[in-house]
């Protein structure tokens, strides 16, 4: 199991996040990561469906009978076996130092568990729940362009690996409920000023996040 060192878990959150486990199918188990707001409360401009920006659970996770196709790395456990099949943890990616986004091992790992055991299992537990800090320096426009930008980077670093072919398809799934769902839903009450902050953070996450992508497509060529 793993707990980012920022991170505080409720109580009960390992036998909760051990618990699928039972069933032998299952591979890798996920739990539910709230942000914990350092300044004391969320900034106005910043909805629920960018959680993923400071590594949180999202609204609007791709989520299917609580099967997902990767964990979140705050929050998270593997069956201890499958390391030795399906390796370690990649080093060229995650974050390293201050000041640099990177993301992506644990998506890479569980993309590597579907491939040399696609029967297995993955799954969303959200009663194993923890408390993540997120410090005033990640609640910037800054932040959110720079880590947008680095996940379309990494997006388009996997989806060249062989055997991912379909290893965009739960971005795909949340780029559509951004698109025709929360976008619309806050126009339509586009007289409340946080509403159109909230468009405005939104639109530049998928942007930043489409653009990093076509540049990662360019100079992986």
């Amino acid at each position: 199991a793993f707990l980012d060192d920022d991170a505080t878990a409720d109580q009960g959150w390992l036998e909760n996040l051990v618990r699928p486990f039972v069933n032998p199918q299952v591979a890798a188990v996920t739990g539910k990561v709230v942000p914990l707001w350092v300044s004391g409360q969320r900034p106005w401009w910043l909805p629920e469906e960018l959680n993923w920006v400071v590594g949180c659970t999202y609204k609007g996770m791709p989520v299917s009978d609580n099967e997902v196709r990767n964990v979140l790395g705050c929050n998270m456990a593997f069956r201890a076996e499958l390391f030795s099949r399906v390796g370690l943890f990649g080093t060229g990616l995650g974050r390293v130092g201050a000041g640099v986004y990177g993301t992506g091992e644990e998506t890479q790992m569980c993309l590597r568990i579907r491939q040399r055991a696609p029967d297995s299992l993955i799954l969303y537990e959200p009663e194993a729940r923890v408390l993540h800090k997120v410090p005033g320096s990640r609640l910037t426009l800054r932040y959110l362009l720079a880590r947008s930008w680095d996940e379309g980077l990494h997006k388009a670093r996997i989806n060249r690996v062989p055997g991912y072919s379909r290893s965009l398809s739960a971005e795909s799934s949340y780029l559509r409920y951004l698109l025709f769902g929360s976008i619309p839903q806050r126009l339509m009450r586009a007289f409340r000023f946080d509403g159109l902050g909230e468009v405005a953070a939104i639109s530049a996450g998928i942007m930043a996040t489409g653009a990093g992508f076509v540049w990662g497509r360019v100079i992986e060529k």
